[in-house]
């Protein structure tokens, strides 16, 4: 339990078990980082519960490196990490709010983002995310459902991706609202990478997303939903655009890349 106050952390924590780490509410418990410190590390040797929920996490920037909560799941294939709950917190900036890594499939929910650099970043496990079954509507995914994500008219710089996908990443992204009405910047929130150095590193693309019942509003933008391969399933969304050349950009990375092959 961490009482009400306001804190600055120049370096952060690890939870390596079964936890909740609560806050009294996130207007009432404020931790502020100033650098680029990871100020929660999740890295349990099991399968365990694990929460993080009624705390306010503030960067001064959205420099590199600052990570509000970093879920390390294992790359190896070992075994899933499916009851991590990140839910009722604030995030202010930060290079990525909450970076999940590895093999993950708890929930994020009911959560504010505000100004974030990347708000959620996903990284799978490359090819073991391609080796499990290929299936829409399981729960085996991370849920990303019920928050609201704003970029607002003064965030400090131009935005990278709200939902940033690579490495066999697996979400259900649902129920949120995404709102970038005064945001002064091209709105590009969302994209799912493709295979890139697949014969070297295992650099896959996304086994399959989902995305629906969500609410996208913003000014303009090029490209809302940029998907670059993989299977995607994308429906019942509402786009509310002033003014946009494509909702959804279809490429396929093989198909242009000649960096990585």
């Amino acid at each position: 339990m961490i009482p009400s106050g306001n804190a600055t952390w120049s370096t952060g924590i690890t939870i390596n078990k079964a936890l909740t780490l609560q806050g009294s509410g996130h207007d009432s418990t404020i931790i502020n980082c100033t650098g680029t410190t990871t100020l929660v590390n999740i890295a349990p040797t099991s399968d365990a519960a694990i929460r993080i929920t009624g705390i306010k996490f503030q960067f001064s920037s959205n420099s590199p490196g600052g990570y509000a909560i970093y879920i390390s799941g294992k790359m190896n294939g070992s075994f899933p990490l499916t009851k991590v709950r990140i839910d009722h917190n604030k995030f202010e900036k930060g290079s990525r709010c909450v970076f999940a890594t590895g093999w993950v499939e708890g929930v994020i929910d009911n959560n504010e983002f505000l100004n974030c650099n990347i708000a959620i970043g996903i990284q799978g496990d490359g090819y073991h995310a391609w080796s499990r079954p290929i299936k829409a509507g399981t729960a085996n995914a991370l849920f990303i459902e019920d928050n609201t994500f704003i970029q607002d008219s003064n965030p400090g710089r131009e935005l990278n991706e709200v939902f940033y996908h690579q490495e066999g990443a697996r979400t259900v992204i649902r129920y949120n609202t995404i709102d970038a009405s005064t945001y002064p910047y091209q709105f590009v929130p969302f994209d799912t990478h493709g295979n890139q150095d697949l014969l070297k590193n295992g650099f896959r693309g996304q086994p399959i997303i989902e995305v629906y019942d969500n609410t996208w509003i913003g000014t303009r933008s090029y490209r809302i939903l940029y998907i670059r391969g993989g299977s995607n399933i994308v429906y019942n969304n509402t786009f509310m655009m002033t003014a946009s050349t494509s909702c959804i950009s279809l490429t396929e990375e093989e198909g242009w890349q000649s960096t990585f092959f």
